[in-house]
């Protein structure tokens, strides 16, 4: 899809109240959450969406967070917004889990958590390239974590020519322009403060789930469809044992991420309930990663062109792995956020 199209279909969505842009809609992304019946209905919009494009599904994801985050902050935003939740590397290890939680921070546990959120500091983030204000945590205080707006033209932007998946969004390194940093802040106290970003990380990592698993199921539609056209040996090749293998290996993993995810909307996209979304994310992302190459083996050679599009679901699917936390990453936040629960 070339960048032009995107923007179109994000306008579209915008005019039809599906992408926020500020004003609050009943059918919005996000509006509501972390609400669970809003949350879960945000979830199955974004999910129907990758089934089609998992790249204007992230970019209507990370659109709408922005506006979903700021009003949670009451602050008046005005053109199209994006959000970047995540840091500068990792997730903050153990430091936040520590930090959402609550609990006791060591002076370590500043230090880290100062660099990961640092104003200065350079941050990747891929989404639509036609924002107007970007909203990201910073540490504003000694151990506060605060939102930042920035507006375009006051950030310096690093375009990476090589993002491995989702070709037609932008992936770039951001960071504010001058010393000065952001030119606005909001101020939250310090029970606030870890409310907000423990709801956005949540929210964030829902709306990465549910796009991963659109886009394995766009990917499983894409093989089952060549596997029952495609003949070899006089019959289809869907009735092939090897390729009956990779459809249920491809299959099964579908069908239990969306259990996971299923359960992780249960309950409110919160700080208390973050541990529950990572922990789904962790377990959830290599299994999708093998049901779309499962999916793309049945192509055979032809899964590997760029025309057939099963190569690309993998690509997208590698780079959402790896967004706001690896798996290892992930699995190292629920352990410690379990830990000080218990």
């Amino acid at each position: 899809m070339r960048a032009e199209d995107l923007r179109a279909l994000l306008d579209d969505a915008r005019s039809l109240g599906i992408v926020s842009v500020g004003e609050q809609s009943a059918g919005a992304l996000w509006e509501g959450a972390p609400d669970p019946w809003a949350a879960s209905l945000s979830v199955q919009i974004l999910r129907r969406l990758a089934r089609t494009s998992a790249g204007f599904a992230l970019a209507a994801h990370r659109s709408s967070l922005a506006v979903s985050i700021a009003r949670r902050l009451n602050v008046s935003t005005q053109g199209k917004g994006v959000a970047a939740a995540q840091g500068r590397f990792g997730l903050g290890r153990l430091s936040l889990a520590r930090y959402v939680a609550g609990a006791p921070l060591e002076d370590e546990d500043l230090a880290m958590i100062a660099d990961y959120y640092a104003a200065s500091g350079e941050r990747l983030l891929t989404a639509d390239d036609g924002f107007d204000w970007l909203l990201a945590p910073v540490v504003a205080t000694a151990g506060i974590v605060d939102w930042a707006i920035h507006p375009r033209d006051a950030l310096s932007l690093r375009r990476l020519d090589h993002a491995h998946g989702f070709d037609e969004l932008a992936t770039f390194a951001f960071r504010p322009a001058s010393k000065a940093g952001p030119r606005r802040t909001t101020a939250l106290d310090s029970a606030t403060a870890r409310a907000r970003l423990g709801e956005a990380l949540a929210l964030e990592a829902l709306g990465l789930l549910a796009i991963a698993l659109g886009a394995a199921e766009h990917a499983y539609g894409i093989a089952r469809s060549y596997a029952s056209t495609r003949s070899q040996g006089g019959r289809r090749i869907e009735r092939h044992p090897a390729v009956q293998l990779l459809l249920s290996s491809s299959f099964t993993a579908i069908t239990t991420v969306d259990a996971l995810l299923e359960s992780a909307t249960r309950r409110p996209a919160d700080a208390a309930g973050l541990p529950r979304i990572l922990g789904a994310r962790a377990e959830a992302h290599p299994l999708l990663c093998r049901a779309a190459n499962d999916a793309l083996q049945v192509l055979g050679g032809t899964g590997y062109m760029r025309d057939a599009g099963a190569e690309k679901i993998v690509r997208d699917e590698n780079h959402l792995r790896a967004c706001c936390g690896s798996p290892a990453e992930l699995s190292l936040f629920v352990a410690e956020a379990e830990r000080l629960h218990g």
